[in-house]
């Protein structure tokens, strides 16, 4: 299996660094290939191959033991991969940066941001205790342009959330705990564009699209897999909910839209 060999020359390396020396013949210098090979009892090759990027579960769990690497399954390349379940199933929201009814003569010149609300994460129990959520970024396409996003922080876009923005805390790498619980998580994203796309830039767009939909893939970054969801929104419904967004506010520009998404 396909594992990050870095972790585990890192680690025999360090225990090079306090041991010096040459050794002795039969007796090879703590920290070298040769020692790991002779205290884990296995051939100096498959410490190679591990290096290397290749063993098999073996390998990996005498040598970690051996090297005091803790959860070694998150440098096993897809490790657990079939127990994540991940979906976005209710909403996207679209919003400049500035609040409208405070910003009327700027607020169509801030940034456009995009929320999921919610994103959910199922992990099993039973194969490990936990996963390493690193980071998520997604993809709009279907435009003039392709914008795309990273993660900025979980959001509350209801009545009870703070601000226009809804911002709870910035989003940082957590573990998720494998218990069979999904987690919810309403996320906003920012861009990652340069120049990044206005609100009035990106109505613009949606406005003059010929396509019937557009497509959002969203990456999860987990410590050593991705996993992947595709959400579809209709283009002539968000062109609609624009026209109503400019009646009812009696705005040149919406405030913003709100859609179900279509997975």
């Amino acid at each position: 299996m396909k594992v990050d060999g870095s972790v585990f020359i890192s680690a025999r390396k360090k225990i090079r660094a306090r041991c010096p020396g040459r050794g002795e013949p039969g007796r090879p210098a703590p920290g070298t290939q040769e020692w790991v090979a002779d205290e884990a009892k296995l051939s100096l090759r498959a410490v190679q191959y591990l290096e290397n990027g290749e063993a098999s579960l073996k390998t990996i769990k005498a040598v970690s033991k051996l090297l005091g690497i803790p959860k070694w399954e998150e440098h096993i390349c897809d490790y657990g991969c079939e127990y994540v379940t991940c979906s976005a199933k209710k909403l996207v929201d679209f919003r400049p940066e500035l609040y409208p009814p405070h910003n009327p003569e700027r607020f169509f010149k801030s940034t456009m941001l995009m929320s999921i609300d919610p994103l959910s994460i199922l992990v099993e129990a039973g194969k490990f205790e936990e996963v390493l959520l690193k980071e998520v970024t997604a993809t709009l396409s279907g435009l003039d342009m392709d914008i795309e996003f990273q993660w900025l922080a979980e959001v509350l876009l209801t009545p009870e959330g703070k601000g226009w923005l809804g911002w709870v805390k910035e989003m940082e790498e957590f573990y998720i705990p494998a218990n069979n619980q999904i987690l919810h998580i309403p996320v906003m994203f920012r861009q990652l564009n340069a120049p990044q796309a206005t609100w009035e830039a990106f109505v613009h767009m949606v406005e003059v699209a010929t396509t019937s939909q557009l497509d959002i893939d969203i990456h999860l970054h987990f410590a050593n897999f991705q996993r992947h969801v595709k959400i579809y929104l209709s283009t002539d419904l968000l062109q609609r909910v624009f026209a109503e967004g400019r009646n009812k506010y009696q705005s040149a520009w919406p405030y913003r839209a709100q859609l179900r998404t279509i997975t």
